[in-house]
């Protein structure tokens, strides 16, 4: 049967792509990139914005249009939420929830929507996509029930992979000759907080012991970069990529407030000093939510002048859209379109511009990059910080190349032979 896969929202969806892909070809399926040759369109959906809940919905019906006689099954953070609506949509066959997606390729091939074995399914997850980094999920499920979101009801409790789990598989990880590995979570600071194990930074020191490649960490709670996890990553002299991705959400403590998130800013901004300190071209990315509804112009301001002090080199700017069954819908909109809109744009351009300032600063310095495009003659990799370089060349993917930035391209850089 060919199967074909949509997949919208994080790194923990596609790992949780990756996974199923996997499961599929195990059982003799054939994966698909053309949707229009699907026997069966398997839809990975996000429910983070309510943009994200339309961009779920347009899949599911691309995936109809382009194969009328397809299946079409739609998996993930939406169909954990928001199952009954999507049953309703005449382009759905199966909606399937995560704790039956092991038993999802042996369902199809009988023609039956698996059972439910569990509420949540199996934790460790592995990207088996290119050979440029693998992705490790070890950890899943968020306790922070900030008052706009509803990752907590789509993705369960904290749970955390056993800190063995997560050493065994990166050695395995290493054995297959990745020269990056990147650690998932939804919540991936509060790694160990529901074992009681031990923290991120213990994991990461015991981690540094082995021979492995490069670690890299996915996106964090401010409150959980502690001064220990800091360290750790300011003193493994590159071996932890010097890359952070903060869901910081607002620069206004008052709006962090509402939100049910901590307000201590400064706390955020001495750790980012401490690894600017280790390596000024150290790449933060910001998460923002804009136009909360106690996000006044003042708010806004301050959201505005934590960026232009901590100077990231990453934006993902969201504007805010009450969701059903959080707190915050019952604080309305009060933000209207229009300013949302504006606001997110002003955002976006000192983004840009940061990013462009940032770009300049790689100029002259050797990097480390794992090459994951080769085409024409040329070749094109994440570099240690996250900035992306191209250069001419012929690396297969999955090189760890050392390439020397010349100038700025369109938002990448360009090395010179």
């Amino acid at each position: 049967m060919n199967v074909a896969f949509t997949t919208i929202g994080c790194k923990l969806n596609q790992a949780d792509t990756d996974a199923l892909r996997h499961a599929f070809e195990q059982q003799g399926h054939r994966v698909t990139l053309d949707p229009s040759a699907a026997d069966a369109h398997i839809v990975n959906t996000c429910t983070v914005t309510g943009r994200a809940d339309r961009d779920c919905r347009k899949a599911i019906r691309r995936a109809r249009r382009a194969a009328p006689d397809a299946l079409i099954v739609v998996v993930g953070c939406l169909a954990q939420t928001d199952e009954d609506r999507l049953r309703a949509m005449p382009e759905v066959d199966w909606v399937v929830h995560r704790g039956a997606f092991e038993a999802l390729p042996a369902g199809l091939q009988r023609g039956t929507p698996p059972a439910l074995a569990g509420p949540l399914g199996s934790l460790e997850r592995r990207s088996v996509g290119d050979r440029a980094r693998a992705q490790l999920v070890i950890q899943d499920g968020c306790e922070r029930m900030c008052t706009y979101c509803k990752v907590p009801l789509a993705r369960g409790p904290q749970r955390s992979l056993p800190a063995d789990d997560v050493e065994r598989a990166c050695a395995e990880l290493a054995a297959e000759g990745y020269p990056e590995i990147v650690l998932v979570g939804c919540n991936l600071g509060a790694w160990g907080e529901d074992s009681g194990e031990e923290s991120l930074a213990g994991l990461l020191t015991r981690l540094l012991r082995a021979d492995l490649p490069r670690l890299r960490l996915s996106s964090i709670e401010p409150d959980t970069l502690t001064d220990e996890l800091a360290e750790v990553i300011a003193g493994s002299h590159g071996r932890i990529c010097p890359h952070l991705h903060i869901a910081q959400q607002s620069g206004s403590p008052g709006v962090l407030e509402a939100m049910g998130r901590g307000t201590d800013v400064a706390f955020l901004e001495r750790r980012i000093a401490r690894l600017r300190h280790a390596d000024p071209l150290f790449g933060i990315g910001f998460d923002l939510l804009v136009g909360f509804p106690a996000e006044d112009e003042a708010a806004f301001a301050e959201t505005v002048e934590l960026l232009e002090r901590t100077r990231p080199a990453n934006l993902h700017v969201f504007p805010f859209s009450p969701r059903e069954g959080t707190p915050a819908m019952a604080l309305g909109d009060t933000v209207s379109p229009p300013e949302k809109k504006r606001r997110v744009r002003t955002v976006i351009d000192l983004g840009e511009a940061l990013r462009g300032e940032w770009l300049e600063a790689h100029l002259g310095r050797c990097l480390r990059v794992v090459v994951d495009r080769a085409d024409d003659g040329r070749v094109s990799g994440i570099a240690e910080t996250y900035a992306r370089v191209s250069a001419e060349g012929r690396e297969p993917i999955g090189t760890l190349a050392e390439l020397t930035p010349t100038r700025v391209v369109n938002g990448e850089l360009r090395a010179e032979r």
